[in-house]
């Protein structure tokens, strides 16, 4: 009897098992120990197929690389912002999260337009991270609710990034 499927490991979310420091940099060792002890031994199994959803900068660690060249993995991008349009796509990304929660409002509702420019610059400044945009995103709506504030101002955004 030959087996009509193949198994598949997802591990995403890798940040959660190995993120960055608070202060923003690479936490190598965490990252080396998530690659060397959990993904190389997932990936030397012959029978099962693994997919690991690492953020661009995790490349930067030697055994990531090292376990990618060594178990032949083959990369793919997932969408990034645009970086030669003017238009302020990020605002595509955060509706598309509204309406997934179910949330009637728009995000020209909820953050004003230099702060949506503002937290789509710290995805450029922050080797495309989106997560790290979406994490400055949830503080400042957090500051901006503590305000009484109806929509994430500039100020808000700021703040954030001023205590990254």
């Amino acid at each position: 009897m030959t087996k009509d499927y193949r198994a598949v490991i997802v591990i995403d979310d890798t940040d959660h098992f190995a993120a960055s420091g608070p202060d923003g940099k690479l936490d190598v060792e965490a990252i080396s120990n998530l690659y060397h002890h959990g993904v190389r031994t997932l990936a030397g199994f012959d029978e099962l197929d693994v997919i690991v959803a690492i953020q661009p900068h995790f490349q930067q660690v030697e055994p990531v690389t090292d376990v990618e060249r060594r178990y032949n993995f083959e990369a793919v991008h997932v969408a990034t912002l645009a970086a030669d349009k003017d238009e302020l796509t990020l605002s595509l990304v955060l509706g598309r999260r509204l309406r997934n929660a179910n949330i009637t409002a728009t995000v020209d509702d909820l953050i004003h337009p230099q702060a949506l420019a503002e937290l789509q610059g710290v995805y450029f400044t922050a080797s495309h991270d989106f997560r790290r945009v979406l994490e400055c995103a949830d503080e400042a709506a957090r500051l901006a609710a503590d305000d009484g504030a109806d929509q994430i101002a500039p100020r808000h955004v700021q703040h954030v990034l001023e205590q990254r």
